[in-house]
């Protein structure tokens, strides 16, 4: 265990093992290399370790869509973008809990895909994202499906 390490400029951290540790995801590995976090909202970076603890070795996988999700809801427009993320920082704080809800959970997945289908434009790959997502969490698919 390293404690009170200094990444920035680190050569090479990309070709790291790091195995269910933060430096896992991309957006954690850039911010402490380049140290460009200011102005910037990283909240939702600090509920990785819960989801670590819940999803053990679907992790990385779940992390992964919920980075390209999060990244592809900045292509919508203001309004709906600000609501995915809003979506988004909710489902991450409900895959940390203790105990997660598996409803709850649901009902955001099932929210972001209505937010999806609200978006002029093809927004199949957000789609497919966040289905593959509720198969990762092992939510039944028939709870994020629209009416």
């Amino acid at each position: 265990m390293l404690l009170r390490t200094r990444w920035r400029d680190a050569k090479k951290l990309d070709r790291v093992r790091p195995g269910e540790t933060y430096l896992n995801n991309p957006k954690v590995r850039e911010l402490v290399l380049t140290g460009n976090g200011q102005g910037q909202s990283n909240d939702y970076l600090l509920n990785l370790a819960g989801i670590i603890n819940n999803y053990g070795l679907n992790a990385a996988d779940i992390t992964r869509l919920l980075t390209t999700l999060r990244d592809q809801a900045q292509t919508f427009p203001t309004d709906q973008k600000d609501k995915a993320n809003d979506t988004l920082n909710d489902l991450e704080r409900g895959l940390a809990e203790e105990q997660p809800d598996p409803g709850r959970i649901g009902r955001r997945l099932k929210k972001l895909v209505a937010l999806a289908t609200a978006v002029s434009g093809d927004m199949s790959t957000f789609t497919s994202n966040v289905i593959e997502l509720t198969e990762q969490l092992g939510i039944p698919i028939d709870q994020v499906q629209l009416p």
